[in-house]
């Protein structure tokens, strides 16, 4: 009897552990927004397109208590790769990804799941402006 729930609470273990790491696929669509909207909400950067001069960026915003947070990028054919994330959301509902950007247009999709299986999809793009820019003076 003692084998048998052993075995059965080894194997609830494992599902759950498959269950929350194939969470997150490894790429995604940059034009999907999600099957349902509201679970995730990015204030930095503030909006689609701003452009810095400091290859290190912080994204952050808000989302549904329990969500898993994963961020993709843009590689060079376009496709959106995985490069962070896979963390659930606590309480506060803040979350905080810290990604170093490549020279020049960086976009990046910030990713809201549910255990359920809803999810939400946010589109942000960074341009980071190369070491020779400089600006005008006045």
């Amino acid at each position: 009897m003692k084998k048998t729930v052993s075995i059965l609470i080894i194997a609830l273990l494992l599902a759950a552990n498959v269950c929350f790491v194939s969470a997150a696929p490894a790429t995604v669509s940059g034009w999907d927004s999600g099957n349902t909207s509201s679970l995730v909400y990015v204030t930095n950067p503030s909006f689609s397109g701003t452009t810095v001069a400091d290859a290190y960026c912080a994204v952050s915003g808000w989302a549904v208590q329990g969500a898993v947070i994963t961020l993709y990028r843009a590689n060079y054919t376009g496709v959106f790769e995985r490069i962070a994330g896979g963390t659930a959301v606590g309480g506060s509902g803040m979350f905080f990804i810290p990604v170093w950007l490549n020279t020049g247009r960086n976009a990046m999709v910030v990713r809201a799941e549910m255990w359920d299986g809803r999810y939400s999809q946010v589109r942000c793009d960074v341009n980071l402006i190369g070491q020779g820019f400089s600006f005008p003076a006045r």
